[in-house]
C-alpha cells in the first residue's frame, strides 16, 4: 500500500483500522482492544522501520443481514518509508455469528479452531521481503 502520512505510527494503524471498519459497515460498531509496537529485531523483514499492531472487535453486517456478526480483528502495519510503502496484514476471527446471519450454516459445518494472537504474531515475524524491486 502507499505509505500513509500520519502524525505517528499509532495514528497510521488507527487510520487503517478505521478504514476497515468503514468498509465492513462497522464504523459505529468498532472498538480497539490493544495497541502494540513490535521490536524490530523480532522481524524477519529487516527493511521495516516500525511495526505496529492492533487488536479490535467489529460488529460486521455480512451481505444484507439485519444482525451483525462479532469479528475480532488482528492487524499489523509494517512501515517502509524508504520505499514509501506500508504493508498491512490482517487476521479475522469470528467470535459470534448472529442467529439470522447468512453465515450461520457455514459455522455449523466448520470445526476449525480460531487463529490465536500467537499465530498472528508468528506470521508477522516470519514475513520476509526477498526482492525490494517489488516497491518500484
Amino acid at each position: 500500500m502507499e505509505y500513509t502520512q500520519a502524525e505517528d505510527d499509532i495514528q497510521a494503524i488507527r487510520t487503517y483500522f478505521e478504514d476497515l471498519a468503514e468498509s465492513n459497515a462497522a464504523q459505529f460498531d468498532a472498538s480497539t482492544l490493544s495497541y502494540d509496537c513490535l521490536d524490530l529485531s523480532s522481524l524477519s523483514a529487516t527493511q521495516c522501520k516500525s511495526c505496529q499492531m492492533v487488536t479490535g472487535v467489529q460488529n460486521v453486517y455480512k451481505f444484507k443481514d439485519v444482525e451483525a456478526n462479532v469479528v475480532e480483528i488482528h492487524m499489523a502495519l509494517l512501515r517502509l518509508p524508504q520505499f514509501t510503502t506500508d504493508i498491512l496484514i490482517t487476521f479475522n476471527n469470528t467470535l459470534h455469528i448472529s442467529e439470522g446471519s447468512s453465515s450461520q450454516l457455514a459455522e455449523s459445518s466448520s470445526s476449525q479452531a480460531a487463529w490465536t494472537h500467537q499465530d498472528f504474531l508468528a506470521l508477522v515475524q516470519s514475513l520476509v521481503i526477498v526482492n525490494e524491486s517489488l516497491f518500484g
